[in-house]
């Protein structure tokens, strides 16, 4: 039986910065999702994805990255709920 769910102390800051909200450089770009943080890389006119360990390659600009990466979040996410198995 599971117990209470709550946020703990870094939990608790996670939380609180502003979620999907895009900063830094056009090259450089990172906002949270879920509590973590995703990244938009561009070099050489292509944007990549990457986050938490797993990468979308190849956009064609910085405004496609940040229009596909709520759906890249919940993607990875889901992929990785469907690695835990019950025992």
């Amino acid at each position: 039986m599971l117990n209470a769910i709550m946020l703990n102390g870094e939990g608790r800051v996670s939380k609180d910065n502003p979620v999907q909200s895009w900063y830094g450089e056009e090259c450089y770009l990172t906002a949270n999702f879920a509590g973590y943080q995703m990244r938009i890389v561009t070099e050489d006119g292509r944007s990549d994805l990457k986050y938490l360990h797993y990468q979308s390659l190849g956009y064609n600009s910085v405004e496609d990255a940040k229009a596909a990466a709520p759906e890249f979040a919940k993607a990875v996410l889901l992929k990785m709920l469907s690695s835990i198995s019950q025992i």
